[in-house]
């Protein structure tokens, strides 16, 4: 993850950084960072499992207690909601209402997703990324992968030359 901060303040790229709850308590001492360079912060489940497939109150809980860990460590509970374990833009209405009730009126969605989860390298990352670039495009990225990590400045360099500025999800979406 400072990889991915260090190459976004070299950049000067400003991020939405969708947090699990559980890695955060593993890793406290990136708190300070994940804020310090103006992102925002969203919540994305305290263990990253499929949101979607839970019922109501264990998905409320997976919401809440990351909320609890990103408001202890970070300060805040963070603007979004974005359910983990899913493709593009899905939800149901046990995830929004347990969004709802952890005090999140956005659950998020994304519409372009370079599956760099799946380690295919940073070429791969870039060309999916742009291949799907669209105005208002929000990206799924994943900074555990150095892939990732070695595709966002060519890629930033890239999305710039064809006239798009990079900005946080709330300049394009209201909480």
């Amino acid at each position: 993850m400072s990889r991915l901060l260090d190459v976004g303040r070299a950049a000067s790229v400003p991020m939405t950084l969708m947090v699990i709850g559980g890695w955060l308590e593993a890793n406290p001492a990136i708190a300070s960072a994940l804020t310090a360079d103006g992102h925002e912060i969203g919540n994305h489940t305290y263990s990253h499992g499929t949101l979607l497939q839970m019922p109501a109150g264990q998905a409320y809980t997976e919401i809440q207690r990351c909320a609890d860990v990103l408001q202890r460590l970070l300060g805040t509970r963070g603007l979004w909601l974005r359910p983990s374990g899913t493709d593009v833009s899905s939800t149901t209405p046990v995830v929004n209402d347990a969004a709802f009730r952890a005090g999140y009126g956005v659950v998020l969605g994304f519409d372009n997703d370079p599956h760099d989860y799946q380690d295919p390298g940073a070429a791969a990352v870039q060309q999916r990324v742009l291949a799907s670039l669209q105005p208002g495009s929000i990206v799924s990225m994943h900074s555990g992968h150095q892939g990732t990590i070695d595709a966002l400045e060519p890629l930033v360099a890239a999305i710039r030359s064809r006239g798009f500025e990079l900005v946080k999800v709330s300049d394009i979406v209201t909480p």
